[in-house]
């Protein structure tokens, strides 16, 4: 690459400007119109979130002890093996692990579980009590983006 080539090629350097000028406008515009919404559907996700992989994490602190007892009774592994062993494959196929996430602890799991919903209840109630201040910022942002569209020359 030799400083020469841009001059052969001062089109593309053109087009680059004029596109980035348009896409820096369109960028403005997009975030003055989906800002708040942008930071309240944040809020809201993650607190569902959490509150949902706290929810998921229960069932599978409870559906685990029940799923090792029904594995134990039916002696499932045992066959399993069998059948593996029969087939000539050496996979060592088992039914642990099957379902909701666990780390084999059910007083971990639960202690996980309540700290994820916990964690969900925190954020939406920061959401709710940091409205004003969010309602502040998005506000100043917006002021600063029509700052930014009056004078476009910033852009640059």
């Amino acid at each position: 690459f030799h400083a020469a080539e841009v001059m052969e090629d001062w089109y593309l350097v053109a087009a680059a400007a004029v596109l980035a000028v348009f896409l820096g406008f369109a960028y403005l515009f997009l975030v003055k119109c989906f800002a708040k919404p942008c930071v309240y559907v944040t809020f809201v996700l993650s607190s569902l979130g959490c509150i949902l992989f706290g929810v998921y994490m229960m069932l599978g602190a409870q559906s685990q002890s029940t799923l090792d007892t029904f594995i134990k009774d039916l002696k499932v592994d045992q066959v399993l093996t069998s059948i593996d062993t029969a087939i000539g494959n050496s996979t060592n196929i088992t039914m642990s692990g099957m379902g909701a996430p666990t780390t084999g602890n059910k007083g971990a799991d639960t202690a996980i579980a309540v700290a994820c919903m916990l964690l969900g209840i925190a954020i939406a109630i920061a959401g709710c009590c940091m409205r004003r201040s969010i309602n502040l910022v998005v506000a100043s942002f917006a002021a600063t983006l029509e700052c930014l569209q009056d004078m476009p020359i910033l852009l640059l």
